[in-house]
C-alpha cells in the first residue's frame, strides 16, 4: 500500500507540475534526479577534454543540491554502461531504455576500451576516498580532471611518436 501510494504521489506531482505533459527532461527536473543525459552530457565534456567547462557543469549540479559523492558514484556507472555498450553481448546488461542504449553506443564509439576501463577506476577511486578526504569536494574535482585528460593523454603521446 504503501508503495503504490507513494508512486501515485509522484505522479500527481508530475501531472502537476508537467502541466499533463510529462517528458523525461521535466520528470527528472520536478523530481530533482541527474538523468543520462546529464551524464552523456559530461562524458562528452570529458572526451573533450573540457576541464573548465565540467567543472563549472558540476557546480552547477551541487548547487542544485546533488551530493558530489552521488554524482562521482553515477559517473562510475556511466562509464561502466558504456563499456557495457561497446559490445552486443554485455549491452543487455544496462537497465535503461532501447533509446537511452542507442545514445550509450553512440557515446561509446568515441571512446577506447582501455580509456572507458581508466574512466571506471578513476570514479571508484574517486568514490572510495570521498568519505575519508578532508575536502571531498576536491577529490570529485580532481576526478573529473583527470577523466577530462584521459583522450588528451592519448594525443600527447601521439604527438610525441610523431616528433
Amino acid at each position: 500500500d504503501g508503495a503504490l501510494r507513494d508512486a501515485l504521489s509522484i505522479f500527481d506531482r508530475l501531472a502537476t507540475f508537467c502541466q499533463r505533459n510529462i517528458t523525461m527532461a521535466k520528470a527528472a527536473e520536478v523530481l530533482n534526479v541527474l538523468d543520462y543525459e546529464q551524464y552523456l552530457n559530461m562524458a562528452s565534456l570529458c572526451f573533450d577534454n573540457k576541464i573548465s567547462e565540467a567543472l563549472v557543469s558540476l557546480d552547477e549540479i551541487i548547487r542544485r543540491g546533488f551530493s558530489p559523492h552521488i554524482f562521482i558514484g553515477g559517473m562510475g556507472n556511466h562509464f561502466r554502461d558504456l563499456m557495457m555498450s561497446q559490445h552486443p553481448q554485455t549491452l543487455l546488461l544496462i537497465e535503461a531504455s532501447e533509446h537511452t542504449k542507442q545514445r550509450f553506443r553512440e557515446e561509446s564509439a568515441r571512446w577506447t576500451p582501455q580509456q572507458l576501463v581508466d574512466a571506471v577506476e578513476i570514479c571508484n577511486h574517486a568514490d572510495i576516498n570521498y568519505k575519508s578526504s578532508k575536502n571531498p569536494r576536491l577529490t570529485v574535482e580532481i576526478a573529473l580532471m583527470q577523466l577530462c585528460s584521459l583522450t588528451a593523454a592519448g594525443e600527447s603521446a601521439l604527438k610525441k611518436k610523431s616528433s
